[in-house]
């Protein structure tokens, strides 16, 4: 079966779906790359005080739970070993009876 020759409206309306295809994946393309571009820079630049200081915060905090017990090196007690509930008896960390 022979296939008919498009008319040259047809022609026309299959072009511009074809232009307005490219157009939104030129578009997408342009995001992805400003998206990369962005996070470049970002990794690139020095950590801003207030990541500084977050870093600092958790430092000081594992210093400070490896003080209280260094021989625990298992970082899941490490919430249990700084809450004050650690003495209580609502506590389940198996490390309680080592503190008490």
């Amino acid at each position: 079966m022979l296939k008919r020759k498009p008319t040259e409206s047809e022609r026309i309306e299959s072009k511009r779906r074809k232009i307005e295809v490219m157009r939104l994946y030129r578009k997408s393309d342009n995001v992805k790359a400003h998206d990369r571009e962005r996070k470049r820079i970002a990794l690139s630049k020095p950590e801003t005080s207030a990541r500084q200081n977050t870093l600092q915060r958790e430092r000081r905090a594992l210093k400070r739970q490896q003080a209280i017990n260094p021989h625990d090196d298992n970082i899941k007690h490490m919430k249990c070993v700084q809450t004050p509930s650690l003495y209580s008896p609502s506590c389940s960390c198996p490390l309680q009876d080592t503190f008490n």
